[in-house]
This record gives structure tokens, C-alpha cells and sequence, in this order.
């Protein structure tokens, strides 16, 4: 058994002992092998970790690279987007140290601006800016911008774009008149006589307006109104303020404010209100020289907002090419709209840039948001600046079109300031610049179509001024209707360029000036001391007549005769007379110079002449003309009022009530002013205004107080007006009449007209008509009736001569005549005529019962004795002199005419001389001379008036 055990095992045991060999040698060979691995793993991990160092390297530097470049892409679209700022801020860069070094100064001189410069016009705040502010400065030795533009300093385009949307005019002072309103801390007081300033301010605070809208110094819950607008922070304008404003709003005016906690408080008449810091005020009186106490104006900014010519003719183009080519103006609008939008996207654009410039505190480079924004801005800046560039040129174009209609906006601001300038003649020749436009719009209307422009343009400017001249001259007194048309003349040849001021200055003043001691020795005893003074004058201050002196002492017997000739205006200049007829254009103006400077007592004569022959005026100017009642009443509507301003012997009552009873109307509620009156005079405007009937108020200078309540009460009245009402006022001239009343209203003059010419005409317009001519079928009536009127004429002529007219100035006026024209016509319906009846009814009851000089009444009686006889109905009657010591002009002969149509009356009395004789009048021809000199020095003092007045008060 261990034989066969042995045999099993031992074979196992000797195979166990070789695998056990096998296996050490296989161990040992393992161990060398692992040693081996493990050196080669080592030096893989080795060069593993050295592989992985170099790939991070790598990355890093990949990862350098693409951010370089993402900083060198940023830095092209940076440098790039600031290139076209580039020119700008790197001037501005180096002009920034020198504007901060003069920044102190130009705040001082536009602080000074705002502070003081409002109360004056364009001319005196450049001289204030410029004369005296920078000048100041610089004395003191502080650094200032010489030649500052406040307007450019104190406010951008897109803001001044704004404010011309909102109605502001666009002219340098209307701007500057913004800025002070925005810009002054104290309360704007706004001198505004033509309502701009209202017009804007209501377009510009429309939406932080109270609901009750604009309000007034005078309302009565004007406090309650305050209390309201201050608690809600409104915007509020109070209008009719004049010489001050109630001291009860002083706490207001100096800003009394009383903080307590997060409130603040105004006390306002012993109650304490509520006030809100965004509340503004506006205050604006229409006079257009008010006269405030200087406490006021040092609480309020006083700002003159009065329309300037410039300002005013931009308005008036606006208005024509509205008119006649609405489609331009809508696409200028619309144009001006576009570019102030992207003017105002392009400072945006700007500032928002600068500010993400400024405000960025690490790298520029690493704000992407920056660099999207700056290419935004650069996209949107071409865009806009794009259409900049398209709606200028768009705007150019249009420009040359509305160009060629300027001369009709520059006629018309010439003539609104002709009839403003007469507001300083008298204080009652007020016209508003809402009638103002009503003419200048309706002349377009009625001018005379043309298909050439130039011809248009023409045929507007010359009715459009025809009109307005009417339409002044009807409300201006006879002495003063030669002054407003001379005054429009000049003023036309001085915007034109063909006058200067000095020239009208030397026309006015002549050689008043010159001290005889200083002037070369008079050569001639013929010319006296005051016309060799101006002859001198006149040749040291207009080229034209440079050798004056001279000509004239080459030319001695010739002078000598012109200067002594009875009309002198008529005969030709020795010397001069081929010069200034070749001068179309001013030599009326020329002969008018020396008609002044050696006639002087021709010169109104002259003045005529030269509106006659001046181009732009012409005939129909000095031609005169009568407004019968009747025109009066057909331009008339029931919510304007019509002013008679009264003047002696000028009553317009009878003429009204006729004008009733002819249109079959209830008569007119006739009511004349004085203590007590107000009330019924407004029950009879309250009823009339209800029923369409008429209402005349008399003698208003004596209810002084109703009238400064009837612009109020009468807007109230037209709320609910029968279009048939009218209101008509009588009223002596006063300072108390109030401007708003006179310039909503259409003012009438009633005094009879100068010269026989003018007196004749207006005889048969307004007393004489066919039905009158026709009223006795005799040619006796016909020739007494034209008797009756020649003699009113010559009686109320003779007014114009002082004392040597008339002792007394009596009160002659139609009221005389008409008395006289119905006992003629009754008498002559009764049987024959009573020579001596007809006289003395004539010279003693009619005119003669004003009569209370003794030699006055000897002339009256005189007249009715020598053209009120049976001689005068003969052949070969004439009111001329059997001797004439002077020749008649023309050698006219004034004859009683026998027509049978009132036209051809009319005619004759238009064809009658345009200067009368004295003689006509039974008078010496030297009361001519007395009479010239005092109305020629009478018409330059009055247009010495309407100039600008010098003087350092500005």
C-alpha cells in the first residue's frame, strides 16, 4: 500500500518540486519585469507631467492671444467710433484749460444778463453785455470770452428748436426772452403789448396749467386761484397787470418760504398756503411803456417781450406762404419738426456717450456694453446726421422759394411799426397785432392774382399797404394823417436801404445843430440866418449836395429867384433839378431836403410831392379821402366796437342815428357818460347784445371806470351775441383809456378834413347825396346847396389860420350845415326865396348863434351877404378876387357849378386845386406863410415822436 502510495505521490511531489523551481525562476522574472515596468512608468508619469505643463502653456498662451486680439478688435471699433469726435474733443481738449480760466467770467456776465438785461431791447443789451459787463471784467482783471453769445452759453439748439415749435419767435431777442424766462429764479414780469409772450407761455405750460386757465391781477378770487395753484405746483399766468401788482402778493414775489418738515409754506393775506416748488408765475401787463416802481422790479424779472421787426417779419412770411403755397410751409413745419427731433437725438446721443466715458472705472477695453453702445451711437449719429444733412438741403430749397415772398413780410413789419410808432403821437391810436394780421391776411385775398410770383408779390404789397393805410387813417385826427404816410414812406426808403437815419434826422432837425459862429459867412442878404444854417448843414451831411454853398453863390439870381417864388416846390432845383429827376427812386426825397432847408413854409406842400412821387407810394396817398358812415358799418361785426374819437365840433351821433333809420332798425340806446352811468349804460349793452339792437355811448373819457371793466365785461357779453348788435363809443383823447379796449375796438375820426378840395368832397359824401340833389327840381336849389357847402368849407378852413381866421375858434361842424340845407329846402318848397330870410337865418340862427365876437359875426354876415345872393345863381359867378394880389394856382377859377348827377359834382370838387389861396378866403396870402410854418413845425415835432428817443437810460 505505501509501494503504490509512493508510486503516486513521489511523481507528484518530484513534479511539485520542478513547478516550484519554475515558479521562483518565473517570480524572479516577474520582479525583474515589474522593476522594469516601474522605471518605465515613472518615467512616462515624468513625461506625462512635462506633456500636460506644456499644453497648459499652450492654452495659456492661445487663450493670451485670442484675448489680445478681442482687446486689439475692441480697441479698432473704440478708436474707430470716437474718430469723428476726434477732431472735436482734442480742439476741445486743448481749449478746455483756457475756457475753465474764463469760465468765472462768462458766468458773471450771463449771471449779470439774466439778472438785469431783461427790460431792455436787442441794441442796449449787446451794449450792456459787450460795453460794460466783459469790459468790467476785464478791468478787474478777470479772464472773460470777448464777444460772448449768452444764447449760445445758456441754452442748446434742441432747446431753442422747442420753444419756436411752441410759438416762440425765432429772432436773437425773442431767444434771449426765453432764456430769462426759464432761467431767472425770480418771477418773470413780461412787458407784452402784442400777446406773444402769452401765446407762448399758454402752448409751452398748456399741461401744467390750473383748469380755470389764464387769470387776471383784477379777478376777484385771485387768491383762492393762488392758493389752488401753488398747492398743486401749476403753472400760472396772471395778464392786466399795469404800474404795479397788489402788495398783498409781495410774500409771493420774495418768496417767503416757510419750511416745516417736508412742507413748505406761503402766508398769503393772513392765511398760510401750501406751496409746491415746481409752482411758477407769470406775470404780463400789455403797455407797452409801463412804468414800474423799482421795488417792484427788484422782486419780479421785468422782460421786454415787445415784437421785434425782424421777429415780426418771419411770423408775416409764415403767414404769406401759408396763404399762397400752404404745401411749402407744411413741409418746411414739417422739415424744422424732423431736424429739431434728430438735432435733439444727436446731443443725446453725444451726452450719453460722454457720460458712459466719464463714469467707467476699470478698462475700457474690457466694457464690452461701452463698445456696443459706441457702435450703436455711431450707427444712429450717421443715420441722423444723414437726414440733417437731407432736410438742410430740403430746407435750402424751400428757403429760396418762401425768399421771393419776403418783400410782402417785410412791408408788412414796416407798416406795423409806422402805426405803432403813431401809438406815441396819441395815446388813443392803438391797433392790435391781431387786426394787424386780419389786414394782412384779407389784402391777399382781395390783391390781384398774377401768374408770375414777382407780379403777385407786387400786387399784394401794394394792396395790402393801400389797405392798411386806410384802415389807420380813418382813426387818425386830420393833423396827423400827412404824418403817418410820411412816416410809412421813410421808413420804407430806410428798411430799403436808400434812406439812412441820419437822413431822416436832417430832414426833421436841419442845421439847429451848428453854431453860426462855425459855419462859412452868409454871401447874400436875400436867405435868411436859419435857412444858411441848414444849407450848411445839408452840405456837410449829404454827399448829394456836397458844393451847396457853392452853386448856390455861382449861381446867385437863380437861387435868388427859386427861394423867392411863391411855390417855390414847384419850380425846378437851379443846379440840382437833372440830378435828382434821373434819381427815380429818392429824388423826391432830395427836392423835399431843399424845400425843408430854404422853404420851410413849403415843406408840408413838398412832404406831399415826395409821397406822390415816390415809387413805392404814389398819389392815391395824399389823394383825400371821406369813410361815410355807411363803410363804417359794412366793415363792421357785432363783437368789435366801433371808437369815434371826438374832436371840436366833430359829433357823430346824428350821423348814427340816421344810419338807424335808414336800415329800418329800433333806434340806437343812446347814452352818454357820467357819474352814475355805468350801470344803465350795461343794462343797455346787455339788452342790445340780446335784441341785435345798437347802443352809443357818449363823452367815455368821463366813465373811465366802466371802460377798464368793458374788455372783460364785453368777452362775456359775446359769449351769447345777436349778430345783429353794435356798440359804438364816443371819447375825447385821455391817457386813462385803456389799451386793451382801444385795441380790440375800430377807432374813427369825425373832424372835418383839410383844404376845400378835401371839405367839398366830403360835403357831397356824407351831407350831399342824389336824393338830396334831387329834392327841389330847380338848378337854384342845386347851386345854393353847393353855395351852403363851399361856405362850411371855407369857414372851417379858415380855422386852420388861428386868430387870423377867427377871433374864437368856434365849434362849426355838419350839424350847421345840415340845419341850414333843410330851411333852404322848406323855404324854397314855400315860395321864393327871401334873400335876406335865407342870410340871416344862415349867419345869424345857425352858425351864428356860436358866434360871440362882434367882428366875427361881421365876417360871417359878410360871407352870406356877398355868396349867399341872388348873384351867386348867375352866369359868371366866381369866388375868386377881381384882382388876385398873388396868382391863383392854375389860375383856377372857382365857379358855383349846375350839374344834375352827384358824380359829377364829385368830380369837380376833386378837380379843384390841392392848394387854396387865402385869398379864396378873403385873407391876405401872407396868412398863408404864418399858417405853413405852424402846421410844418407841427408835423416835424410830431414826427420827431415816433423816433427812437436817445439818451443813456436806454
Amino acid at each position: 500500500e505505501y509501494h503504490h502510495a509512493a508510486k503516486i505521490v513521489k511523481p507528484k511531489l518530484e513534479a511539485l518540486a520542478i513547478a516550484e523551481g519554475q515558479m521562483d525562476l518565473a517570480n524572479k522574472a516577474l520582479a525583474a519585469a515589474e522593476a522594469r515596468l516601474e522605471a518605465c512608468q515613472a518615467k512616462l508619469d515624468e513625461l506625462q507631467k512635462l506633456f500636460d505643463d506644456q499644453m497648459a502653456e499652450k492654452r495659456r498662451i492661445e487663450d493670451g492671444a485670442a484675448s489680445l486680439q478681442r482687446k486689439m478688435n475692441q480697441a479698432s471699433a473704440l478708436i474707430s467710433g470716437l474718430s469723428g469726435e476726434q477732431a472735436r474733443w482734442t480742439e476741445d481738449a486743448n481749449n478746455f484749460a483756457d475756457e475753465k480760466r474764463r469760465l468765472v467770467g462768462d458766468c458773471a456776465v450771463t449771471c449779470a444778463f439774466v439778472s438785469y438785461c431783461g427790460p431792455f431791447n436787442q441794441e442796449f443789451r449787446s451794449y450792456l453785455i459787450n460795453d460794460k459787463f466783459v469790459v468790467d471784467c476785464q478791468e478787474r482783471k478777470v479772464p472773460v470770452t470777448k464777444g460772448i453769445d449768452v444764447i449760445e452759453f445758456l441754452v442748446d439748439i434742441g432747446t431753442i428748436g422747442d420753444w419756436n415749435m411752441e410759438g416762440l419767435p425765432t429772432d436773437p431777442l425773442s431767444i434771449q426772452n426765453g432764456i430769462l424766462v426759464t432761467r431767472s429764479e425770480r418771477f418773470p414780469l413780461l412787458v407784452d403789448p402784442q400777446g406773444q409772450a402769452l401765446s407762448w407761455l399758454k402752448t409751452r405750460e398748456e399741461p401744467h396749467m390750473p383748469p380755470f386757465g389764464v387769470t387776471a391781477l383784477n379777478h376777484p378770487k385771485l387768491r383762492d386761484q393762488l392758493e389752488f395753484g401753488m398747492g398743486n405746483g401749476n403753472a400760472m399766468i396772471v395778464v392786466g397787470v399795469e404800474s404795479e401788482i397788489d402788495p398783498m402778493l409781495d410774500p409771493l414775489l420774495e418768496k417767503e418760504i416757510e419750511k416745516k418738515g417736508k412742507k413748505r409754506f406761503i402766508t398769503l393775506a393772513d392765511k398760510k398756503m401750501d406751496y409746491d416748488p415746481t409752482f411758477r408765475c407769470f406775470f404780463i401787463t400789455r403797455l407797452p411803456n409801463p412804468t414800474f416802481s423799482p421795488e417792484l422790479q427788484a422782486k419780479t424779472t421785468v422782460i421786454d417781450f415787445a415784437v421785434t421787426q425782424k421777429g415780426l417779419e418771419e411770423q408775416l412770411l409764415g403767414r404769406v406762404i401759408s396763404k399762397e403755397q400752404s404745401a411749402l410751409e407744411d413741409r418746411l413745419n414739417q422739415v424744422l419738426e424732423e431736424v429739431n427731433a434728430n438735432t435733439k437725438a444727436l446731443l443725446a446721443l453725444d451726452d450719453s456717450l460722454l457720460k458712459r466715458l466719464t463714469s467707467n472705472e476699470g478698462d475700457l477695453l474690457e466694457d464690452e456694453e461701452l463698445i456696443g453702445v459706441l457702435a450703436n451711437t455711431k450707427e444712429k449719429a450717421a443715420e441722423v446726421k444723414q437726414k440733417l444733412s437731407s432736410a438742410a438741403e430740403t430746407r435750402t430749397n424751400i428757403n429760396e422759394k418762401r425768399e421771393q415772398f419776403r418783400p410782402v413780410a417785410c412791408r408788412g413789419a414796416v407798416l406795423y411799426f409806422a402805426i405803432v410808432e403813431m401809438s406815441n403821437v396819441n395815446v388813443m391810436y392803438q391797433t392790435s397785432l391781431a387786426q394787424f394780421m386780419e389786414i394782412f391776411m384779407d389784402s391777399m385775398d382781395k390783391a390781384e392774382k398774377a401768374q408770375l410770383v414777382n407780379k403777385r408779390v407786387d400786387n399784394i404789397i401794394n394792396t395790402f399797404t393801400y389797405m392798411a393805410y386806410r384802415y389807420i387813417n380813418r382813426g387818425l385826427y386830420e393833423a396827423d394823417k400827412l404824418t403817418f404816410v410820411l412816416l410809412v414812406t421813410m421808413k420804407i426808403l430806410v428798411t430799403a436801404g436808400m434812406l439812412s437815419r441820419d437822413d431822416i434826422g436832417l430832414l426833421l432837425k436841419g442845421g439847429a445843430s451848428l453854431d453860426p459862429n462855425n459855419v462859412r459867412r452868409k454871401p447874400f442878404l436875400w436867405i435868411s440866418n436859419e435857412a444858411w444854417l441848414n444849407v450848411n448843414q445839408l452840405a456837410q451831411s449829404q454827399r448829394f449836395f456836397l458844393n451847396l454853398p457853392n452853386d448856390m453863390a455861382a449861381n446867385e439870381s437863380m437861387w435868388k429867384h427859386w427861394y423867392e417864388d411863391n411855390e417855390p416846390e414847384s419850380q425846378p432845383i437851379p443846379d440840382y433839378e437833372g440830378r435828382i429827376v434821373e434819381n427815380e427812386e429818392i429824388g423826391p426825397f432830395y427836392r423835399l431836403l431843399v424845400v425843408r432847408m430854404l422853404r420851410m413854409d413849403r415843406c408840408q406842400l413838398s412832404a406831399k410831392e415826395f409821397i406822390r412821387k415816390t415809387p413805392q407810394m404814389g398819389p392815391r396817398f395824399v389823394e383825400p379821402v371821406t369813410d361815410k358812415i355807411e363803410d363804417i358799418y359794412d366793415g363792421m361785426i357785432a363783437t368789435v366796437p366801433v371808437i369815434f374819437l371826438l374832436s371840436t365840433g366833430a359829433d357823430p351821433t346824428e350821423a348814427i342815428e340816421q344810419l338807424c333809420r335808414k336800415k329800418k332798425l329800433p333806434p340806437a340806446d343812446v347814452i352818454s357818460m357820467g357819474e352814475g352811468q355805468e350801470p344803465v349804460a350795461k343794462r343797455a349793452m346787455q339788452a342790445a347784445s340780446q335784441n341785435g339792437t345798437w347802443v352809443l355811448l357818449q363823452n367815455c373819457e368821463l366813465g373811465i371806470d366802466l371802460m377798464v371793466e368793458m374788455e372783460d365785461f364785453l368777452a362775456h357779453l359775446y359769449e351769447n351775441v345777436d349778430p345783429g348788435f353794435r356798440l359804438f363809443i364816443t371819447a375825447l383823447p385821455s391817457n386813462e383809456f385803456p389799451l386793451g379796449l382801444l385795441q380790440m375796438s375800430t377807432k374813427v375820426t369825425n373832424d372835418p378834413p383839410t383844404g376845400l378840395q378835401a371839405g367839398l368832397l366830403r360835403s357831397y359824401t356824407v351831407m350831399v347825396d342824389q336824393d338830396r340833389l334831387e329834392r327841389v327840381e330847380t338848378a337854384q336849389w342845386r347851386q345854393l346847396l353847393f353855395a351852403l357847402c363851399f361856405m362850411h368849407s371855407v369857414v372851417q378852413e379858415r380855422r386852420n389860420y388861428g386868430s387870423l381866421g377867427w377871433c374864437i375858434p368856434y365849434e362849426y361842424n355838419n350839424g350847421d350845415l345840415s340845419a341850414c340845407i333843410l330851411f333852404l329846402e322848406r323855404h324854397l318848397y314855400s315860395g321864393p326865396i327871401s334873400w335876406s330870410t335865407f342870410q340871416y337865418m344862415v349867419s345869424e340862427v345857425q352858425y351864428g348863434g356860436k358866434i360871440t365876437d362882434n367882428l366875427d359875426r361881421f365876417l360871417f354876415k359878410t360871407y352870406t351877404q356877398v355868396w349867399l345872393c341872388s348873384s351867386t345863381c348867375e352866369e359868371g359867378f366866381t369866388y375868386n378876387p377881381a384882382e388876385p394880389i398873388f396868382r391863383i394856382a392854375g389860375d383856377y377859377q372857382y365857379i358855383v357849378p349846375t350839374f344834375e348827377q352827384i358824380t359829377d359834382y364829385r368830380n369837380y370838387c376833386s378837380s379843384l386845386p390841392e392848394i387854396d389861396s387865402p385869398e379864396i378866403f378873403g385873407m391876405h396870402p401872407n396868412a398863408d406863410l404864418t399858417r405853413r410854418n405852424k402846421d410844418v413845425q407841427a408835423l416835424f415835432n410830431t414826427l420827431a415822436e415816433t423816433q427812437p428817443k436817445g439818451g443813456g437810460g436806454g
